[in-house]
């Protein structure tokens, strides 16, 4: 449903794929929800211009809570409740979304125009791409942060540096102070009954987490391991140690590495101008087909459910008569037209 819903948008904005490329050798910060952003997100001010800043959806109010606006906000989460913790309420009118096309609606309108849709996998979206274009696929790995690395490696840049991304329960936190307060409760309050882990973190002593972000942390060993040619750092400050990266202070990274300016903006601007809006006529006209057959669908369903339900009542009261053979009767011929339309 918030496929469709979002349909007109995912049509107009322009396709995530064309923002590959278009960062080679530009230093990005991803900035996750970890509770070690706390320690440094007043650093970023000293970065902004001079990098790619991309923060995901749950650290957004972090940033805004010190001022600092960042270059994409990125979101893959289907349901109303990401959108009620993190993006209601602020004004994001001026700053590019990266989402997935399934992401709750009112995310989508309240970044328009301002968006970039990647692809999701579904089914129908994939039905909808041949007709509109691909709009360009980003590994997820099962995190908003897994999809902003990914990201951040489609667009070349390079070096590619984390903060937030505790993965872990820095000095027992769940996540950052701008978090609102319902959701640290709500997380806090299923943590007894988590599947705790203990890892080794950045400063070669023990943390716990979860299973569930042990396997991120994984994912980003891995990933990491199949781009040697970039410099990964993790300027977190805190939390699981992620292998491959080089660790530093975000102070340190940025003194070092994010010194160049850029015209980040204008890179962005730039690379929505290469979409080109589809042709929409076939679209439209294999919609009613679809709408049509949909229909058709229905009341066959409807009309199988009558008599299963009939012959079910039948059976369960071992009252096998001529009626039986009706039904089955009519069951044979509900099967032969499903069968030729089929074909």
């Amino acid at each position: 449903e918030q496929i469709l819903t979002n349909l007109p948008v995912i049509i107009k904005s322009p396709a995530i794929k064309t923002l590959f490329e278009r960062f080679h050798n530009i230093p990005t910060i991803i900035v996750s929800a970890g509770p070690s952003l706390d320690k440094n997100v007043a650093c970023l001010k000293d970065a902004k211009g001079k990098a790619l800043i991309m923060c995901v959806d749950t650290a957004l109010r972090t940033l805004f809570n010190h001022q600092i606006k960042p270059d994409i906000v990125v979101t893959i989460d289907a349901s109303t409740k990401n959108y009620n913790y993190y993006l209601k309420d602020l004004d994001v009118s001026d700053l590019y979304l990266v989402a997935g096309p399934a992401v709750y609606p009112e995310t989508i309108t309240s970044f328009a125009p301002n968006v970039f849709v990647s692809g999701f996998g579904h089914p129908l979206l994939t039905w909808i791409e041949a007709f509109i274009g691909e709009r360009g696929n980003i590994k997820l790995g099962g995190s908003v942060s897994t999809a902003a690395f990914d990201l951040a490696r489609r667009c070349r840049c390079n070096p590619i540096i984390l903060i937030g991304q505790d993965l872990a329960f820095t000095d027992d936190k769940v996540y950052t102070a701008g978090v609102k307060q319902e959701r640290i409760k709500e997380i806090e309050e299923i943590m007894p009954t988590a599947d705790i882990m203990w890892v080794e973190d950045v400063f070669g002593c023990q943390v716990k987490t979860v299973r569930g972000a042990w396997t991120w942390i994984k994912w980003f060993e891995y990933q990491i391991s199949e781009i040697p040619d970039v410099l990964c750092i993790d300027a977190t400050e805190g939390g699981a140690k992620i292998e491959g990266t080089k660790i530093m202070t975000l102070k340190e990274t940025i003194e070092e590495y994010c010194q160049k300016s850029f015209n980040i903006t204008q890179t962005i601007q730039e690379s929505s101008k290469y979409y080109i809006l589809p042709n929409l006529p076939d679209l439209l006209r294999e919609m009613e087909v679809l709408i049509k057959d949909w229909k058709k669908v229905q009341f066959v369903s409807k009309e199988g459910a009558t008599l299963t339900n009939k012959l079910l009542e039948i059976i369960s009261n071992n009252q096998m008569d001529k009626r039986t053979n009706k039904i089955l009767k009519e069951i044979g011929i509900l099967y032969r037209r499903i069968i030729e339309e089929h074909q």
